[in-house]
């Protein structure tokens, strides 16, 4: 594998950042990884190349999950190989709540569209920015994934066609 650009290692970074941060910051995450708290702290130092290797990444993001912060890292590498990562939804969606998830989804659409005007006011955009507008696109996508789900979870409880 290539090393990472600059910046794709700062985005990584940033995603260490907050899978740590979702960890309870370095020494809770040092014990979820069993390293050195130097080490971790290393992770954290956007002047030291050093990233998680799998298994800490896995474990971090594992904890930062559960948490209900996504699994950062995961997300951040996904994007530097042009994907996206989506998470099922915890428990099968009912039918009453399609709504619910409608209702969601257009809020998510409106905070898309706030986040992204007032990044562009200035006609500037910072890193902070792109990644804030990246986070409610991504919020976005993850609505869309649950209602798939939902639907898709309908087919087997859905009569056949004709009948009753």
């Amino acid at each position: 594998m290539k090393a990472l650009t600059p910046a794709a290692g700062a985005r990584v970074k940033r995603g260490v950042k907050a899978a740590i941060v979702a960890n309870e910051g370095i020494d809770e995450a040092k014990k979820v990884v069993k390293r050195e708290r130097s080490t971790v702290g290393r992770w954290l130092n956007r002047n030291d190349p050093d990233t998680p290797p799998l298994d800490a990444a896995i474990a971090l993001d594992d904890v930062a999950l559960r948490a209900g912060a996504g699994a950062p890292i995961l997300q951040c590498y996904a994007l530097e190989l042009g994907g996206v990562v989506f998470f099922p939804p915890e428990a099968p969606i009912g039918e009453g709540e399609f709504f619910e998830r409608l209702a969601s989804f257009s809020a998510e659409v409106g905070d898309v569209f706030q986040t992204a005007s007032a990044s562009l006011a200035d006609g500037k955009l910072t890193d902070d920015e792109i990644d804030e507008n990246v986070k409610q696109l991504d919020d976005v996508m993850q609505v869309v994934a649950e209602m798939r789900a939902a639907f898709l979870a309908q087919r087997s409880a859905a009569p056949a066609k004709g009948g009753k």
